[in-house]
């Protein structure tokens, strides 16, 4: 239920069967961090068309009318409940195939929603605080490494976030680079959480996130797997005409629960570039661009 006292309530959006919307009206504390890149899609089934508008309520102006069919990107996980002459409304942003953003109304007659699977072990946490502790962005050429050391509670479960990719001018294959230390150990495939360990691109060949390829490999052990990408969107919008495509989506996204890996309420964080035998058999630089390097502390 929406408190009389305010507005405006963040709701957790489930995964949809069919054509009904699953809602779970749980507030969450302010510092709740539920998205990452694109959460799901929409698609529009109002023959009509249904208004994309400025704000998360009926009072908002309407600045376009989306047609019957056209899809749209959920950017957060969450949706806002708003009230309108007595009734509540629940209500998402979007991202329009032409780029447009705005905020739709949720509604199973009307929207047929379908959410990812990334957070999912954060939007399983119920009411419980998640504290998101933002670390670096930023840019390792071959060969390079960062390191960060930073306090976390002593008490709680910590996941480590990111988004990277292999900074290329077209979208491409994948590369075995990316080394991640937590606390001087090996970030490892079982500590991925938020998407499957393999992916499948659009021409059927199917490739494991953690693993190497031994001609290009310097130290034949297992790194992590980024996309070729001029972005971090190419991958995961329209128009979708490669064979690139990671057909499960979170392209470029990776969470990792680390708590194992966590001492005495500190972290120590190194990234590094281990690119040396892609970048000699390609003769080109395969720089490592990692975003929204956060740690994520569920209490």
């Amino acid at each position: 239920m929406v408190p009389s006292n305010s507005p405006f309530q963040y709701v957790k959006v489930s995964r949809v069967v069919g054509f009904a919307i699953l809602l779970t009206a749980m507030a969450y504390p302010s510092s709740a961090v539920l998205s990452g890149g694109s959460c799901g899609e929409a698609k529009v089934l109002r023959q009509g068309g249904r208004n994309l508008r400025a704000g998360p309520s009926l009072a908002s102006p309407a600045t376009l009318t989306l047609p019957y069919g056209a899809v749209v990107f959920i950017l957060d996980c969450r949706s806002r409940v708003s009230q309108w002459n007595g009734s509540l409304f629940e209500w998402v942003e979007v991202l329009t195939e032409d780029g447009s953003t705005g905020w739709m109304a949720l509604n199973p007659h009307n929207l047929l929603v379908t959410v990812d699977e990334f957070n999912a072990p954060l939007r399983s946490a119920g009411t419980r605080s998640v504290m998101k502790i933002s670390v670096a962005e930023g840019r390792l050429e071959v060969g390079e490494q960062a390191s960060w050391s930073v306090a976390v509670p002593k008490q709680g479960s910590v996941f480590l976030s990111l988004r990277a990719r292999v900074d290329w001018p077209e979208l491409a294959g994948l590369a075995y680079i990316m080394d991640i230390q937590v606390n001087g150990q090996a970030v490892v495939g079982e500590l991925l959480v938020n998407k499957r360990g393999s992916f499948t691109y659009a021409d059927d060949r199917m490739f494991d996130y953690y693993g190497f390829v031994p001609e290009y490999s310097t130290t034949q052990t297992p790194l992590w797997g980024l996309l070729y990408s001029p972005d971090f969107a190419s991958n995961v919008m329209p128009p979708f005409s490669t064979r690139y495509r990671v057909m499960e989506g979170q392209a470029y996204d990776y969470l990792f629960d680390v708590t194992s890996l966590v001492r005495a309420g500190r972290v120590s964080v190194t990234l590094a570039n281990q690119g040396q035998g892609y970048s000699e058999f390609l003769d080109a630089r395969v720089p490592l661009v990692y975003q929204q390097l956060e740690l994520l502390v569920v209490r």
